[in-house]
């Protein structure tokens, strides 16, 4: 018997794709604690192997991870149900002097 009551929603699948251990483990803990179930991976890789064992519902990945397209493509072509949100980080950029006019 399921312990799951009727018409009860599973949480969505939420696969985590970063390669900085503490900004994956800090995206994957605020996830959990909204609510979904999260997987992680380290790199693009270990991304593909759970892409093609478990239904993600959702990508959620840094746009700058090194080969982060090539992934999304990936995921295109296979036509898997996933959608994907890609993060545009922007590191801080130190403070530039005015110049003289």
């Amino acid at each position: 018997m399921s312990n799951t009551t009727a018409g009860a929603r599973a949480a969505a699948v939420v696969l985590v794709v970063e390669n900085n251990v503490l900004e994956r483990l800090a995206t994957a803990a605020e996830l959990r604690r909204l609510g979904f179930e999260v997987l992680e991976a380290a790199d693009i890789a270990e991304a593909k192997t759970i892409l093609r064992s478990v239904a993600v519902d959702v990508l959620f990945s840094n746009e700058s991870l090194i080969d982060g397209r090539q992934l999304g493509q990936w995921v295109r072509r296979r036509r898997l149900p996933t959608r994907q949100f890609w993060l545009a980080c922007a590191e801080a950029q130190p403070a530039r002097r005015p110049r003289p006019c």
